[in-house]
């Protein structure tokens, strides 16, 4: 791809797509610090993103079943492996005042970072040869990244709420690994 036809592409791009970077940016700097956060505010981030992403691969390849039973299969099976390991340190709960104290991290941004480079990278590519939605070498790939990005907010999410809930969490568990 020749320079030329980069800055035709990023000429081409909504302006709307700079701005949701600069808040996934904003966002990631912000996941970075040590806060203090509701499990509702807490929860945000994962449903919004996890949303995103399945509209994403809905858009791109809703006219292939294939490619779009891959979304949920990762996401599944992501969410699944992560339950199985314990809380990453530095996060707590304290149920007087219903809030969580979490510890800072990088990991958000670079989750919010490559999931925009992939979406953005994916747009693209549909938009120069849309019948690469009917390709699973294409496809496949797409969809499978997109449901395990979704799958980590998944556990991310669920892991928040199991420590306001760890009665309903054992259930989970227990259940989990009788499958297993």
């Amino acid at each position: 791809m020749t320079a030329q036809a980069l800055l035709q592409i990023i000429a081409f791009t909504p302006k709307w797509v700079f701005a949701l970077l600069a808040g996934l940016i904003a966002l990631g700097f912000m996941q970075a610090r040590r806060r203090k956060a509701t499990l509702g505010r807490l929860m945000i981030a994962p449903v919004a993103l996890s949303m995103l992403s399945l509209q994403g691969v809905i858009a791109g390849f809703g006219s292939n079943p294939m490619a779009l039973a891959l979304w949920p299969l990762a996401a599944s099976a992501v969410t699944w492996l992560l339950l199985q390991r314990p809380a990453p340190a530095g996060t707590s709960y304290d149920p007087a005042t219903r809030t969580f104290d979490i510890a800072g991290s990088w990991a958000p941004m670079a989750l919010f970072l490559s999931i925009f480079i992939v979406k953005y990278a994916v747009g693209v590519s549909l938009a120069m040869n849309p019948a690469l939605a009917q390709q699973m070498a294409f496809a496949m790939p797409v969809c499978l990244l997109n449901g395990a990005f979704s799958g980590l907010f998944i556990a991310r999410g669920l892991r928040w709420f199991g420590m306001t809930r760890p009665d309903v969490m054992h259930g989970i568990a227990r259940a989990s690994s009788a499958g297993a």
